[in-house]
């Protein structure tokens, strides 16, 4: 199994005062894969992934909401009896907290 991929995110700022909007990060990326699987001539099954997707952090900087899209292709038509058209969505929730923080008596 073998995957290449990369991505960009632009993200205006990360300080929790600025405005809502500028704490938006956006995410665009995309990945080939060859698969562990051949078909009769040897041939490994490939896709390939285009992808984006948003981070809405929430408020006071405590987490964040990950949405993505993912649009891909799998098999080939000259290789193998398929291609395989595929659209995913994901949604993550990632919460945060202070740990080791020292009290103050």
């Amino acid at each position: 199994y073998q995957r290449i991929g990369g991505g960009v995110e632009y993200l205006q700022s990360n300080r929790p005062t600025d405005r809502y909007s500028q704490r938006i990060a956006w995410r665009l990326g995309a990945y080939f894969a060859q698969l562990p699987y051949t078909n009769a001539a040897g041939d490994a099954v490939s896709e390939r992934f285009i992808t984006t997707g948003v981070s809405l952090p929430f408020k006071r900087d405590n987490g964040r909401v990950d949405m993505a899209v993912e649009f891909g292709l799998r098999g080939e038509h000259t290789h193998f009896l398929y291609e395989e058209k595929i659209l995913r969505f994901s949604v993550s929730v990632m919460g945060r907290e202070r740990w080791f923080a020292t009290g103050r008596n």
